[in-house]
């Protein structure tokens, strides 16, 4: 909260803003946040809240930042505040909320929105709601000694916070008390939301991406069902949809971080799947942004995980090293994706290109040289029996050959007739780390649902892209054609993706035409302009990698 700058942007603005008591506060962020993950994550022992609580200047070191953050006196902190602000501070918050502030209290939320209504001169309509994202707190009916003592540790800890809310629940109650008919029009409002919510019952089952289809794609819906869509979507998909009322670019609204680029992205490499395309986008984006970038090693060392076939990244100046933000796999082995988060930076993603199982073993036919290797064999002969040529090819032709994709993620069974309901399983199991596939097939589709703006391209044959903002990823099990079917108003986005490269290919097109050597020299100039982009759209990936590593100026070194 920053008065002067909101005080220009929107002048005689009314500020609400919403408080939650910090004992019930507390346990609600340690819990979903998995804040003891994160402790064990960074070094740290396996601690519980009470445990917790006890020393928290113990265990900050090894939190994440945002969990101080999140638990510190954090209100304090989302209204303007440090974490440990000073007494005259939180006074002085206080007594600017006063004069400019209605304050809700979330322990008390329908109390609150009804004196909200009678401030603002609202109509009860205007404050329905149905919870969202909310668990169903636990009935404490006697309070411990064990639960007291873990309150005065939470007010202790967040007495800032405290105070903040203590004031403010004390003047709501105070309004309240002054207000004719308050408990008449409580019980009144409380009736019309249990209508709403079991009317709304019958979109229960849906997410946010259908409550937008509703609303924003269907033409005629009762006005009753309308505002079920309204009052159960998320902030974010709130956002979007009133982005799309005011006619923003789909690129902008179907951002799924809302803006927020990923920083961490892992590529492991598939064989017999051109993935160029993507390695690229990787390392430009991680150079863009001085990342820390995976570099490969010319042969593995004796270190354990990636360490072994990538050079460690280290801050100029320190020797610890840092964890990874860009990792390319090597196409030659495989990453070992299972115990790559202890490697690489938080937040981290994994991200794969994906062909078609039938495309891919036609074109490894003909480029292994299979009518030779067999004699002359056809392929529908060997493919009737494979195990009877096994001794005709090498172990490493047979792996890439049958199941080549899977092994690039680890599967190493040398059964080449896995059974159709084992082979699901093993599909499943083998694809869980992987947060992301992109599909080859439809590689506009797949890259419009991974990317957004501020985009660089052009290659040949199709398209290279560069400096990438990152901003979907999101946990998905659903084939790219599901998720595009679910997804708003990606055939716009795909349209708009493409005309953009095409821009980017005519600006490019003098520097890619012209001979590799001049490509090459470009690309490694220290200093950036349009030309060097385009140039390093086009250069091979060995020598990106080596572009990356000397990159100039950058925090990092390697060893």
């Amino acid at each position: 909260f920053e008065p002067s700058a909101l005080d220009e942007l929107v002048p005689d603005a009314f500020y609400v803003t919403v408080l939650r008591s910090p004992v019930t506060h507390i346990p609600s962020s340690w819990s979903y946040w998995n804040v003891p993950s994160h402790i064990r994550g960074n070094g740290g022992p396996m601690v519980d809240l009470d445990t917790f609580l006890s020393n928290p200047g113990k265990y900050w070191p090894v939190a994440n930042r945002g969990d101080k953050i999140l638990l510190l006196n954090n209100q304090c902190y989302d209204l303007g505040l440090s974490n440990e602000p000073s007494r005259a501070q939180v006074e002085n918050l206080i007594a600017t909320m006063d004069k400019r502030f209605f304050v809700l209290i979330t322990d008390h939320m329908d109390e609150s929105l009804v004196m909200l209504k009678r401030t603002m001169c609202w109509d009860t309509e205007d404050i329905l709601y149905i919870s969202l994202k909310s668990r169903k707190a636990k009935r404490i009916n006697t309070l411990t000694p064990q639960i007291i003592h873990r309150y005065e540790l939470i007010r202790k800890m967040n007495w800032a916070d405290e105070m903040l809310f203590d004031h403010f629940n004390k003047t709501l109650w105070s309004r309240i008390e002054e207000q004719p008919m308050f408990a008449e029009e409580l019980a009144y409002f409380r009736q019309r939301k249990a209508r709403l919510s079991e009317y709304c019952r019958k979109f229960s089952m849906m997410d946010e991406v259908a409550h937008r289809v509703h609303i924003e794609e269907k033409r005629r819906i009762p006005d009753q069902d309308r505002l079920c869509h309204l009052i159960m979507m998320d902030s974010q998909s709130f956002s979007k949809h009133m982005k799309w009322k005011e006619g923003g670019k789909p690129s902008n609204i179907e951002c799924l971080t809302q803006g927020q680029p990923r920083k961490t992205v892992v590529l492991p490499r598939i064989d017999g799947v051109s993935d160029n395309v993507i390695a690229n986008i990787l390392f430009q984006h991680g150079m863009a942004r001085d990342l820390a970038i995976a570099i490969p090693r010319s042969s593995p060392i004796s270190k354990s995980g990636i360490l072994a076939d990538f050079y460690a990244p280290t801050i100029r100046g320190k020797a610890t090293a840092a964890p990874f933000n860009i990792v390319v796999g090597k196409e030659d082995k495989p990453l070992p994706l299972w115990g790559i988060q202890y490697s690489i930076d938080k937040q981290g993603v994994i991200v794969a290109l994906f062909r078609h199982p039938v495309d891919r073993f036609l074109d490894l036919w003909k480029e292994l040289g299979m009518d030779k290797l067999l004699n002359g064999v056809s392929m529908e002969t060997y493919l009737d029996d494979p195990a009877s040529f096994s001794h005709l090819l090498s172990e490493n032709i047979q792996f890439r050959l049958h199941d080549g994709m899977s092994r690039s993620l680890g599967h190493k069974d040398k059964d080449f007739m896995i059974p159709f309901s084992q082979a699901s399983v093993l599909a499943k199991r083998i694809s869980t780390p992987v947060t992301f596939g992109l599909i080859a097939e439809h590689w506009f589709e797949s890259v419009t649902d991974t990317v957004a703006t501020d985009l660089f391209a052009e290659a040949t044959m199709l398209a290279i892209i560069k400096h990438v903002i990152f901003c979907t990823l999101i946990k998905s099990k659903c084939s790219v054609q599901q998720k595009l079917q679910r997804e708003m108003s990606v055939p716009a986005e795909i349209d708009e993706y493409k005309g953009f490269l095409y821009e980017i290919m005519n600006e490019c097109q003098w520097t890619i035409n012209k001979d590799p050597e001049y490509i090459l020299r470009v690309a490694q100039k220290p200093r950036q302009g349009k030309e060097q982009q385009c140039a390093r759209l086009v250069v091979d990936l060995e020598n990106l990698t080596a572009i990356a590593k000397n990159k100039r100026p950058s925090r990092w070194s390697y060893t």
